[in-house]
């Protein structure tokens, strides 16, 4: 599954989550912890959407083909 997908697949559950948590909080009366809900999905999804956004496009030129993966060894 690409990076992609899972901060797309992410991003969703945390809004099901947050919605969920604002609905049974809002049935016990606790607007304060409602709005703190919503806002705190709020970021999580905007750091999830930030930090996609400011992955370069093609990964593969970041690799120089010099790297060991640790599994490697030369005297």
């Amino acid at each position: 599954m690409s990076e992609r997908m899972t901060a797309v697949i992410a991003g969703g559950g945390v809004v099901v989550v947050a919605i969920g948590v604002g609905i049974w909080l809002a049935r016990l009366g606790a607007w304060g912890l409602v709005a703190f809900t919503v806002v705190l999905a709020g970021v999580v999804v905007w750091l999830l959407v930030r930090h996609e956004r400011h992955q370069p496009e093609d990964r593969d030129a970041e690799d120089d083909g010099d790297r060991h993966h640790g599994f490697e060894w030369s005297p």
